[in-house]
């Protein structure tokens, strides 16, 4: 082979490389992620019978690979997204809460959240309104900053529940085994919302947990695939194998 040749095998090769890579970043305009492993036809929208609005942290907007955050908002009909981190001066927020046909409130633990598992919550406010749900999507620590700046979000009344189960999230720690990711922690909530009486769901909502775990499924399938970068050498460790960071000993989760 001559050098003619050769360097006119190396510009194929790369533009075949070049044109691989396009295929693998061009991405679903729904899901936000790569064509190549859309998630769409996996969604099963429904109606949660509520307005559930995603308060998103920009870091967690970002995470095409393993944020639940998207997923969630195409499997709840009539939901929002909304990103930042001080949401006091958004126009958005500061829309829906001056809104009338909404009953505001926050799921989000503390010392002064309802738990809504250990009884009925007071609806006598709530009348013929439609409850309006802030979810603060980010890491703990970013959920915790979001929270102590957000003074309009601060300021409503905040709801808990107490989980029964521990978070299927295999491919991302968990700092305690009450902490559940975002769709989870709706999931969760909606479950304990049918049970208090205030909606049906008729396991609709359960739609949520279906795409969460094809999701966990696929990242999995990626970590143990030798072919990729993300693979991992060895056994795939569960989550309870996983050790936990010291720092979750003395930091306090929540902002209150």
């Amino acid at each position: 082979m001559d050098l003619k040749q050769y360097k006119a095998l190396k510009s194929e090769r790369q533009l075949e490389l070049k044109r691989e890579e396009e295929k693998h970043r061009k991405l679903c305009f729904s899901c936000c992620r790569p064509v190549k492993h859309c998630f769409c036809s996996h969604i099963r929208a429904f109606d949660p019978k509520m307005k559930i609005v995603l308060l998103m942290h920009p870091m967690e907007a970002r995470k095409e690979k393993v944020g639940t955050g998207r997923l969630t908002h195409l499997t709840l009909k009539g939901s929002e997204i909304i990103t930042g981190v001080d949401f006091g001066n958004n126009l958005r927020v500061r829309q829906l809460l001056d809104d009338t046909r909404y009953f505001p409130i926050v799921l989000y633990p503390g010392d002064s959240a309802v738990n809504i598992s250990e009884g009925p919550m007071d609806t006598s406010q709530l009348g013929t309104k439609i409850p309006l749900l802030f979810v603060i999507d980010g890491t703990w620590p970013c959920a915790k900053k979001m929270m102590k700046l957000s003074r309009n979000i601060n300021s409503l009344p905040r709801i808990c529940f107490t989980p029964t189960v521990k978070s299927r999230f295999d491919v991302k720690f968990q700092p305690d085994e009450m902490c559940l990711s975002t769709i989870e922690s709706i999931h969760f909530f909606l479950s304990e919302w049918e049970r208090m009486g205030h909606a049906v769901y008729d396991s609709a909502h359960d739609g949520l947990i279906y795409i969460f775990d094809k999701m966990v499924e696929f990242q999995k399938g990626c970590a143990l695939n030798p072919e990729l970068p993300s693979y991992r050498k060895g056994r795939y460790k569960e989550h309870h194998e996983k050790k936990k960071s010291k720092k979750w000993d003395s930091r306090k989760l929540f902002f209150d």
